[in-house]
């Protein structure tokens, strides 16, 4: 006599951390430095999110390299390069969850680089997260976010100075949710559901 087993497992609303958009400015076009704002419109990875962000006063370059960034370890060609004044920025739109971001920033000189704030979608006020100046050789920063319903704005962090940026990276949960499923324990092999 063989005796069967079976198998119930229920997963709901478990989240798992994912890096939802990147990028090193070489899958970019050129843009030039204006102050009539240009948007690119992305779909994050894993949550699907349209993810529109914005430039002001921001130049990309997607093959752009400068001597001066000699830290190999975390600088990559192409860049977003703030103009030397104080209203350069880059914005996300609303993303529903950010845990964290990473971006590289450089620099011609010293105190100078790329701040970075965020805040609710209903909020007026924009919190700081980072306001640290980059090393000329290439810095790289790894801000902990952590909010639901958030955007985030990166800044120049000296208006009579370049700030250059060449990789962002941000990331988010993302709902891991499985249905019942039943297997028969006695076959071989056992075959799951897909992603379980």
């Amino acid at each position: 006599m063989v005796a069967l087993a079976f198998a119930t497992m229920v997963y709901a609303g478990t989240t798992m951390e994912t890096k939802l958009y990147s990028t090193n400015f070489q899958d970019w076009d050129a843009v030039s430095s204006s102050t009539t704002p240009t948007t690119k419109t992305f779909t994050t990875a894993g949550t699907n999110e349209t993810l529109a962000i914005t430039l002001a006063e921001v130049a990309v370059d997607p093959t752009g390299t400068n001597a001066k960034f000699t830290n190999t370890e975390v600088i990559t060609a192409g860049y977003a390069m703030a103009a030397k004044t104080a209203t350069p920025y880059i914005e996300t739109s609303v993303l529903k969850n950010v845990t964290k971001v990473h971006f590289v920033h450089a620099a011609t000189g010293g105190n100078r680089g790329w701040g970075l704030l965020c805040k609710a979608a209903d909020a007026t006020k924009w919190d700081t997260l980072s306001t640290a100046f980059c090393a000329q050789a290439g810095t790289a920063v790894d801000i902990d976010v952590n909010r639901e319903n958030v955007q985030l704005r990166w800044y120049n962090l000296n208006s009579s100075q370049n700030a250059y940026m060449t990789e962002m990276a941000i990331y988010g949960n993302m709902a891991r949710d499985f249905t019942n499923f039943e297997r028969d324990l006695t076959q071989n092999p056992v075959t799951l559901p897909a992603g379980v």
